[in-house]
Protein backbone atom coordinates (compact mmCIF):
# COMPACT_ATOMS: atom_id res chain seq x y z
CA UNK A 1 0.00 0.00 0.00
CA UNK A 2 1.15 3.40 -0.41
CA UNK A 3 -0.60 6.59 1.37
CA UNK A 4 0.14 9.98 0.51
CA UNK A 5 -1.96 13.08 1.57
CA UNK A 6 -2.10 16.29 -1.07
CA UNK A 7 -3.72 19.49 -1.08
CA UNK A 8 -6.02 19.63 -3.61
CA UNK A 9 -9.58 18.50 -4.82
CA UNK A 10 -10.62 14.86 -4.45
CA UNK A 11 -12.76 15.61 -7.74
CA UNK A 12 -9.74 16.02 -9.87
CA UNK A 13 -8.83 11.59 -8.86
CA UNK A 14 -11.92 10.45 -10.27
CA UNK A 15 -11.47 9.60 -13.66
CA UNK A 16 -8.62 7.25 -12.06
CA UNK A 17 -9.32 6.37 -9.01
CA UNK A 18 -12.50 5.44 -6.66
CA UNK A 19 -13.43 8.08 -4.72
CA UNK A 20 -14.30 7.39 -0.60
CA UNK A 21 -16.55 9.44 1.79
CA UNK A 22 -18.42 8.74 4.73
CA UNK A 23 -22.41 8.61 5.00
CA UNK A 24 -25.16 7.48 7.46
CA UNK A 25 -27.42 4.20 7.04
CA UNK A 26 -29.91 6.59 6.39
CA UNK A 27 -28.00 7.76 2.95
CA UNK A 28 -29.41 11.37 3.58
CA UNK A 29 -25.83 12.70 2.44
CA UNK A 30 -27.34 16.30 3.32
CA UNK A 31 -24.01 18.00 4.48
CA UNK A 32 -20.06 18.36 3.84
CA UNK A 33 -18.73 16.89 0.73
CA UNK A 34 -21.09 14.15 0.25
CA UNK A 35 -23.56 16.51 -1.19
CA UNK A 36 -21.29 17.35 -4.36
CA UNK A 37 -20.13 13.53 -4.38
CA UNK A 38 -24.08 12.44 -4.31
CA UNK A 39 -25.09 14.87 -7.05
CA UNK A 40 -21.64 14.23 -9.29
CA UNK A 41 -22.33 10.15 -8.99
CA UNK A 42 -25.98 10.20 -8.88
CA UNK A 43 -25.99 7.94 -5.75
CA UNK A 44 -29.14 8.80 -4.12
CA UNK A 45 -31.64 6.76 -6.38
CA UNK A 46 -28.54 3.58 -6.53
CA UNK A 47 -28.18 3.33 -2.86
CA UNK A 48 -32.17 3.98 -2.43
CA UNK A 49 -32.28 0.58 -4.53
CA UNK A 50 -30.23 -1.39 -2.45
CA UNK A 51 -31.81 -0.09 0.30
CA UNK A 52 -35.08 -0.76 -0.14
CA UNK A 53 -33.59 -4.37 -0.45
CA UNK A 54 -32.62 -4.42 3.65
CA UNK A 55 -34.78 -3.93 6.39
CA UNK A 56 -36.19 -0.95 7.60
CA UNK A 57 -35.11 1.02 4.78
CA UNK A 58 -31.26 1.35 6.15
CA UNK A 59 -27.86 0.21 4.51
CA UNK A 60 -26.20 -2.45 6.45
CA UNK A 61 -24.53 -0.77 9.34
CA UNK A 62 -21.33 -0.38 9.36
CA UNK A 63 -20.24 -1.75 5.69
CA UNK A 64 -19.36 0.24 2.72
CA UNK A 65 -21.60 0.19 -0.60
CA UNK A 66 -19.35 0.39 -4.19
CA UNK A 67 -21.84 1.97 -6.31
CA UNK A 68 -21.03 4.47 -9.52
CA UNK A 69 -17.06 4.51 -8.93
CA UNK A 70 -17.81 5.55 -5.27
CA UNK A 71 -16.83 3.61 -2.02
CA UNK A 72 -19.63 4.67 0.75
CA UNK A 73 -18.57 4.28 4.24
CA UNK A 74 -21.26 3.62 6.27
CA UNK A 75 -19.95 5.47 9.46
CA UNK A 76 -23.41 5.92 11.76
CA UNK A 77 -26.90 5.11 11.58
CA UNK A 78 -28.12 8.41 11.28
CA UNK A 79 -27.18 11.57 9.37
CA UNK A 80 -27.52 13.56 12.98
CA UNK A 81 -24.79 11.47 14.74
CA UNK A 82 -21.40 11.31 15.03
CA UNK A 83 -19.29 8.35 14.11
CA UNK A 84 -17.10 6.49 16.32
CA UNK A 85 -13.81 5.43 16.10
CA UNK A 86 -14.37 1.78 16.34
CA UNK A 87 -17.69 2.26 13.85
CA UNK A 88 -15.56 4.04 11.28
CA UNK A 89 -13.03 1.24 11.73
CA UNK A 90 -15.43 -1.61 11.10
CA UNK A 91 -16.91 0.28 8.10
CA UNK A 92 -13.13 0.78 6.97
CA UNK A 93 -12.88 -3.52 6.84
CA UNK A 94 -16.02 -3.50 4.82
CA UNK A 95 -14.45 -0.77 2.44
CA UNK A 96 -11.06 -3.56 2.72
CA UNK A 97 -13.43 -6.22 1.11
CA UNK A 98 -15.65 -3.58 -1.56
CA UNK A 99 -12.00 -3.26 -2.74
CA UNK A 100 -10.60 -6.82 -3.07
CA UNK A 101 -14.09 -8.08 -4.17
CA UNK A 102 -14.17 -5.19 -7.19
CA UNK A 103 -9.76 -4.72 -7.73
CA UNK A 104 -9.81 -1.42 -6.61
CA UNK A 105 -5.94 -0.55 -7.09
CA UNK A 106 -6.35 3.53 -6.26
CA UNK A 107 -8.49 4.99 -4.29
CA UNK A 108 -9.00 8.92 -2.92
CA UNK A 109 -10.45 10.49 -0.08
CA UNK A 110 -11.24 13.46 1.54
CA UNK A 111 -9.70 13.66 5.23
CA UNK A 112 -12.93 10.74 6.05
CA UNK A 113 -14.95 12.00 9.46
CA UNK A 114 -13.23 14.84 10.18
CA UNK A 115 -15.34 17.71 8.58
CA UNK A 116 -18.98 18.05 9.61
CA UNK A 117 -18.14 14.68 11.61
CA UNK A 118 -15.19 16.10 13.90
CA UNK A 119 -12.90 13.07 14.17
CA UNK A 120 -9.35 13.76 14.39
CA UNK A 121 -7.29 13.39 11.23
CA UNK A 122 -4.78 11.72 13.08
CA UNK A 123 -6.89 8.66 14.61
CA UNK A 124 -8.49 8.10 11.19
CA UNK A 125 -5.22 7.97 9.39
CA UNK A 126 -3.85 5.28 11.78
CA UNK A 127 -7.11 3.37 11.25
CA UNK A 128 -6.76 3.54 7.49
CA UNK A 129 -2.95 2.78 7.63
CA UNK A 130 -4.22 -0.48 10.03
CA UNK A 131 -6.82 -1.93 7.64
CA UNK A 132 -5.05 -1.42 4.52
CA UNK A 133 -1.45 -2.30 5.38
CA UNK A 134 -0.81 -5.27 3.12
CA UNK A 135 -3.20 -4.25 0.30
CA UNK A 136 -1.36 -3.75 -3.16
CA UNK A 137 -3.58 -0.34 -3.03
CA UNK A 138 -2.79 3.56 -4.06
CA UNK A 139 -4.03 5.94 -1.37
CA UNK A 140 -4.60 9.85 -1.90
CA UNK A 141 -6.10 11.46 0.97
CA UNK A 142 -6.75 15.57 -0.16
CA UNK A 143 -6.95 18.27 2.13
CA UNK A 144 -8.18 21.82 1.01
Amino acid sequence: MTFTEQKGDVFDFTDTHALVHCISADFSMSGGIAVPIARKFNLRPALQSIANKTIGQLLPFPSCQYVNGVLNLISKKYVYQKPTYPNLYSALVSMRKCIEDNDIEKIVMPYIGCGIDRLSWHLVRKLILTSMHDLDLKIVAVYL
